[in-house]
């Protein structure tokens, strides 16, 4: 009875409990080969993965100290590109303002000088009025 109640599974299948038993084992014993079988391939698997990716990364470390060399060499080119671009438009901006500032310089003086003729007008009215002012006062 108790084996009976241990193994159930079995015991559905096949009503004695000796042949449960036996088949019980059975079982046991080819799934524990089988898993054994398939530990060993997965770790020959897994070994022959690894060697392969050791020499993956190997290959990928010398491709990348190629490539490493390579970009350094990219990149001072570009360096070198963007430092000619940078100095070509640093010329350019420069032109532009002095030519700003040439024609600021300009409108100013213009400007200026009108003014002045304005002020000098206006201080000649005012002028006027404070000697006719003088002249009522006096």
């Amino acid at each position: 009875m108790m084996t009976s109640t241990k193994m159930t599974t079995m015991t559905t299948m096949t009503k004695t409990t000796k042949t449960t038993k036996m088949t019980t084992m059975m079982m046991m014993m080819m799934m524990m080969m089988i898993m054994m079988m398939a530990m060993m391939a997965m770790m020959m698997m897994m070994m022959m993965m690894m060697m392969m990716m050791m020499m993956m990364m190997m290959m990928m470390m010398m491709m990348m100290m190629m490539m490493m060399m390579m970009m350094m060499m990219m990149m001072m080119m570009m360096m070198m590109i963007m430092i000619m671009i940078m100095m070509m438009m640093m010329m350019m901006m420069m032109v532009v303002v002095v030519v700003v500032m040439t024609m600021m310089m300009v409108r100013r003086r213009r400007r200026r000088r009108r003014r002045r003729i304005r002020n000098r007008r206006r201080r000649r009215i005012r002028m006027r009025m404070i000697m006719y002012l003088r002249q009522y006062n006096t």
